[in-house]
């Protein structure tokens, strides 16, 4: 005691002073280290890691006052994924072997953290019949700004042009008839009929469809472009977008996410997956014989740790395709169920 009054006594009060402020700076430092060097500690709001340095943001610029988060990703892939891809990485080598598989994308996102992981060399694969989930989007947000719209009959009259075909085919709207614009998104999305894709595309605002690609930063589409290419990264943006709910209510993307999980193709990501698991899902398809792709994007409710998957391939025949689908799936699934 003595000791310190003698020390305390010979200090000029400033310089004391500032020695006791360096000393509560230095405490602080030490017992929250995350703010070194200008890392802030993360704020946690559930499992969402919120104001993280880096994460990219993609907001929507249609109000005056608010800018709601369409999309944000953390901006590196999470090494927790390491095991799954060399396991991925096996799979696809062997599909290349024998010859069913020229060339794979894939990406991977657990939806209540962000984290993720990407395979392949980036490609950009058709979309096909994928583009019938921004369809389903773009009516969902006019039905937002018309009340009464889903339960609106169109008439289906036999098109001039051929509409075309597909190698996995479900039931199909009848030429002469009239569909409420609900049951021709059921066609669309649950059948993947193509007569109902031609009919709402006719319909619909061009302006919010096109819109909702550049919102998301990709290339605008046009209708009369039948071999619209995207990346397999990029249009998981879409189910991210459905699953978040930040483009439709909550309401009209359950809407969505509901109809994707009653999609009646079962031969590619859903084949092998233990019954009973929700997926909600959506494939794309071009080509044929040794030139053929096949694309499926899906949202898996795995217990309490949904996640999305989206593959893209290209090869031989789509039936081959599809196995490859299935085996990915499959693997993780067991190493998301795992965790």
């Amino acid at each position: 005691m003595k000791f310190r009054k003698a020390v305390a006594a010979s200090i000029p009060l400033p310089v004391f002073l500032i020695l006791v402020i360096l000393l509560i700076i230095v405490y602080f430092w030490k017992m929250h280290p995350a703010t070194q060097a200008g890392q802030p500690d993360p704020a946690k709001t559930g499992d969402v890691v919120v104001n993280r340095p880096g994460i990219r943001m993609i907001r929507s610029h249609d109000f005056e006052l608010v800018s709601p988060v369409l999309f944000a990703e953390i901006p590196d892939e999470s090494p927790e994924f390491k095991q799954l891809k060399c396991q991925l990485s096996l799979i696809t080598s062997e599909k290349k072997k024998n010859g069913v598989l020229n060339t794979a994308d894939i990406y991977i996102r657990r939806l209540n953290t962000g984290k993720w992981m990407k395979m392949g060399e980036g490609r950009e694969y058709p979309a096909g019949s994928l583009l019938k989930v921004p369809i389903l989007m773009t009516w969902l947000k006019m039905a937002e700004k018309e009340p009464g719209l889903l339960q609106k009959r169109l008439n289906f009259e036999q098109p001039p042009g051929q509409i075309p075909d597909q190698s996995f085919t479900g039931k199909s709207i009848v030429a002469g008839k009239d569909y409420t614009v609900a049951e021709l998104l059921e066609y669309l999305i649950v059948e993947s009929d193509n007569n109902a894709t031609w009919l709402l595309t006719r319909k619909m605002d061009l302006n919010i469809f096109q819109k909702l690609f550049t919102d998301l930063g990709l290339r605008k589409p046009e209708l009369s472009d039948g071999n619209y290419a995207i990346k397999a990264h990029d249009y998981s943006m879409f189910m991210v977008v459905l699953y978040n709910a930040s483009f439709l209510s909550p309401e009209h993307s359950q809407y969505a996410l509901k109809l994707l999980s009653k999609s009646t193709f079962k031969k590619g990501l859903v084949r092998k997956l233990p019954a009973g698991v929700l997926v909600a899902h959506k494939f794309g398809e071009q080509g044929t014989g040794t030139d053929s792709d096949l694309s499926e994007s899906a949202v898996v409710y795995a217990g309490g740790q949904p996640y999305l998957i989206t593959v893209m391939a290209q090869g031989a025949h789509v039936d081959s395709l599809s196995d490859y689908l299935s085996d990915i799936s499959l693997e993780v699934y067991r190493s998301m169920a795992a965790e």
